[in-house]
């Protein structure tokens, strides 16, 4: 739940079937406007301060996936 007690993940069947117990997440852009988003979910309460230490890896990930991107190799237009 968030601060305000509103459902972050409403698949409630989710998270009882995989007993989550902390989520997070972050996202990006990338230069075309295409979004990423990394969602994790964990069995293990993660604090704040630690699930903040994966933010950094959006842009790592966005940094070896932008070719890939740019070159319509993936969100390649239907």
């Amino acid at each position: 739940m968030d601060d305000r007690g509103r459902k972050v993940i409403p698949a409630v069947d989710f998270i009882f079937a995989y007993d989550v117990k902390s989520v997070f997440g972050t996202g990006g852009a990338y230069a075309g406007g295409q979004m990423l988003v990394v969602v994790v979910f964990c069995r293990d309460p993660v604090a704040r301060v630690t699930a903040q230490m994966f933010l950094p890896l959006v842009d790592l990930f966005k940094g070896k996936t932008g070719s890939l991107v740019a070159a319509a190799k993936v969100f390649a237009s239907p």
